[in-house]
């Protein structure tokens, strides 16, 4: 199992159970201790899954090596995200990439260079064909874990707001 297989499994771990406190604390009578108490748990969950992704995304991809292969373009860009590489060393590598035009096509031999972790890439160059010497770079955006975490600090914000609201006597609440 990749390390990238094991991020989304741990998120999802951490997602669904803290969804259905959400569901639960949501169906009690509203601002009751019981119903803050499963909202505050389902956010907590939540808010460390949404955490997990983000940093462990962000970790990943800056430790994460780059490498770079040579080799023919063997399956195109299908839906406009990723294609396979057949490499001179005999492997098949997946990329994933943000273009969706049809300047890679099969047979196609490229430079190609991209973040280990999670496959994306970050620059490609064609070496043959009618688009030689021509050169695609992707930087990396941060943008999507960085959102992650962000989104995390909510959850947990809310999840600590609807704790204490759970050890307040109910008269006192309202």
């Amino acid at each position: 199992m990749r390390a990238e297989d094991i991020v989304g499994l741990g998120f999802v771990v951490l997602l669904l159970p803290g969804t259905f406190a959400v569901v639960v604390g949501l169906a009690w009578r509203r601002g009751s201790a019981e119903a803050h108490r499963w909202l505050s748990v389902g956010f907590a969950l939540a808010g460390i899954a949404s955490l997990e992704l983000g940093l462990a995304t962000l970790a990943f991809v800056q430790s994460s090596p780059r490498r770079e292969v040579t080799g023919a373009i063997s399956e195109p860009i299908r839906n406009g995200s990723s294609f396979r590489i057949a490499t001179d060393a005999g492997q098949l590598v997946s990329i994933r990439c943000r273009y969706s035009g049809n300047g890679l096509r099969e047979g196609a031999r490229v430079r190609v260079r991209y973040v280990e972790y999670n496959r994306r890439l970050l620059e490609l160059t064609m070496l043959n064909g009618p688009y030689e010497g021509w050169q695609l770079e992707e930087p990396y955006r941060k943008s999507g874990p960085v959102i992650s975490v962000v989104l995390g600090l909510v959850f947990l914000l809310r999840a600590n707001r609807d704790w204490r609201r759970s050890r307040v006597p109910a008269e006192l609440a309202a």
